[in-house]
């Protein structure tokens, strides 16, 4: 089950999304489109726009809804800087939004046993992770 945050400002109300069991729910939870484009403070354009630049990560379930893990947004409606800059990246690789996101949250050894996520939030180098995102990138392609 996926589980959506209806809004960061209201942080106790989450929402089941009825979908089968995804094996990226590990990651979660996660805003929906609506709660997005309510918590940025923007319009549908403007979302878009966010997730074809790979400024937002966007994963798409089975059922065609978008959901947007939560550890990219900050506390103060913003989506982190670095979203911006890693995850274009690793869309070179052509993966879909699902791989970038566990590629993100999951602990690395090499990180410390950290995944991406918590080894930024930490004020971990970001060279350090994109020189990681190219490398995966590249391999990605072959």
């Amino acid at each position: 089950m996926i589980y959506i945050m209806a809004q960061e400002i209201i942080p106790s109300q989450y929402v089941a999304h009825e979908s089968e069991k995804h094996p990226f729910d590990a990651f979660g939870p996660f805003y929906n489109k609506d709660s997005v484009i309510q918590y940025l403070s923007i319009d549908q354009h403007d979302l878009d726009e966010l997730i074809a630049a790979n400024e937002v990560i966007a994963c798409q379930t089975q059922d065609g809804d978008q959901v947007f893990p939560v550890w990219q947004f900050e506390d103060k409606a913003m989506i982190k800087e670095w979203v911006g800059k890693v995850t274009p990246i690793l869309s070179e690789g052509k993966v879909d939004n699902w791989v970038i996101a566990l590629w993100l949250s999951t602990p690395v050894d090499t990180l410390d046993n950290q995944s991406a996520v918590q080894w930024l939030d930490a004020g971990g180098d970001i060279d350090v992770i994109l020189q990681e995102a190219r490398h995966d990138a590249y391999h990605w392609k072959l």
